[in-house]
């Protein structure tokens, strides 16, 4: 599944700032014991990185999105990381029960749901959306079977709502895709900026090189949107 590999990578990625700064301020790595005081949780890493980013003054292209889609998208993969809500909600459902926290349907509410609100509904998108499913369920509405659950575990039964909520999930990729790629991109700066400048001959060498391996999410907004594949 995507989020687990959103939220791993989002955090391995701001518990490497935090122990590069942490070299640079006490010329030692930090135990493992030091380490795991910075915890699981998204949302403290995530502040961990900006204050490191504010101590150094960094001077980024693209700084911290500090919106309400980012917000958004950092409480869905914090919940689902919480292995007591969202990471373990479908081997619920495998036992039987009915997980309140399916990462899913929270996604699709809370950030899926924005993104076409503000992308989507009432915008020449939706208008060809409507007629491009009016004209497929003329074609073989009355000669097709549709039986489909959505993300939200509403039943889909009718070619012309399959076709719209096909147009639907092609802009939240892409917009879900934007909006989560901020974050990296932002954090993906903050390393290349506090790496970089000591990973020369004089440096320190065990951050070599390191920056390069992020350094192609450090790219513009249309990139992030519609690229499909990561990493370069």
């Amino acid at each position: 599944m995507a989020l687990f590999g959103l939220a791993n990578g989002i955090e391995r990625l701001g518990k490497l700032i935090w122990v590069v700064d942490f070299r640079a301020t006490n010329v030692r790595s930090p135990t493992d014991a030091e380490l795991r005081k910075l915890g699981h949780k998204l949302p403290e890493i995530v502040n961990a990185v900006r204050a490191i980013d504010q101590k150094y003054s960094l001077d980024l292209r693209y700084p911290y999105p500090d919106d309400d889609m980012t917000s958004a998208v950092l409480d869905a993969l914090a919940m689902f990381a919480d292995a007591s809500r969202g990471r373990y909600a479908n081997f619920e459902t495998i036992s039987g029960a009915t997980s309140p926290h399916d990462p899913v349907t929270y996604w699709w509410a809370n950030v899926v749901e924005p993104i076409l609100n503000k992308h989507f509904r009432g915008t020449a998108r939706e208008v060809r959306a409507m007629r491009d499913a009016a004209i497929v369920e003329a074609l073989i509405g009355e000669h097709s079977i549709v039986w489909h659950q959505d993300e939200t575990g509403d039943t889909i039964s009718d070619v012309a709502h399959g076709s719209y909520r096909s147009s639907e999930n092609e802009l939240a990729q892409k917009y879900g895709r934007l909006y989560t790629l901020k974050i990296v991109r932002w954090m993906s700066e903050v390393y290349t900026n506090l790496t970089k400048p000591m990973s020369g001959p004089d440096g320190d060498p065990a951050l070599f090189g390191h920056y390069e391996i992020v350094s192609t999410f450090v790219a513009p907004d249309q990139y992030l949107r519609d690229r499909k594949r990561w990493p370069l």
